[in-house]
């Protein structure tokens, strides 16, 4: 988190932290969509052709449930990584007041 230094800027704190966490939280997400995603598509084929009988199903099944979460960690990726940018924003902005005002503009 180098890439962006305050120690020189008039930021608050909160706008920092939440920076902090969010980019960890989307950089998280991120990882876990593309290795759950990779994953099932490399395994889920090779149960559902090479498995026992009735492997077909059982892949089916395991596939649609790890669709959910897939799709969890998808969205609060993009979540995250949107608060990540307006965060971001008011952080080289720099000015404490405009962060005020673009802070309750967004909230409204």
């Amino acid at each position: 988190f180098t890439a962006v230094d305050t120690s020189s800027m008039d930021v608050y704190l909160v706008i920092q932290y939440t920076f902090y966490v969010t980019t960890s939280i989307s950089l998280a997400c991120s990882v876990h969509v593309i290795l759950a995603a990779t994953f099932g598509s490399l395994w889920g084929p090779g149960l559902a052709l090479l498995g026992p009988t009735g492997s077909v199903s059982k892949a089916y099944y395991a596939l649609k449930q790890e669709q959910g979460h897939i799709r969890q960690a998808f969205v609060m990726m993009i979540a995250t990584f949107l608060f990540q940018c307006v965060c971001l924003f008011w952080i080289l902005d720099g000015d404490k007041d405009v962060t005020t005002l673009a802070l309750l503009g967004t909230s409204i």
